[in-house]
């Protein structure tokens, strides 16, 4: 799987120059509706969910890993000022209200049985 994935340092690199340049264009492409168009559009939609794993924006609807590499998160923490960024978690906090399922999640690990 490694292999078929390019998980290794290369494809790595291509990775983060591949998310740079999807960050550059939602930046090129915001109205001043804050939308890629002028309302909330499916395109607004598939953005900012393609980005959620990335950004972790608390109203994500799943549990992310909790053991999250340094390098991933150092590139987190690089990209956290940048307008696509922040707009992918205005996208989440406009239109997503916090999850039921993650909320269920966390209430059943912790309820006694």
């Amino acid at each position: 799987m490694r292999k078929s994935l390019r998980i290794d340092g290369e494809g790595a690199e291509v990775s983060r120059r591949k998310t740079l340049a999807a960050l550059d264009r939602i930046e090129t492409e915001l109205r001043p509706s804050g939308y890629l168009g002028d309302d909330f559009t499916v395109a607004d939609l598939t953005a900012a969910a393609l980005f959620s794993p990335l950004v972790a924006p608390p109203e994500f609807p799943y549990q992310l890993p909790q053991r999250i590499p340094q390098a991933m998160t150092d590139f987190r923490q690089s990209l956290a000022t940048r307008p696509a960024f922040l707009w992918v978690l205005e996208m989440y906090r406009r239109h997503r209200g916090p999850s039921a399922a993650v909320k269920d999640e966390v209430t059943a690990e912790t309820e006694p049985q």
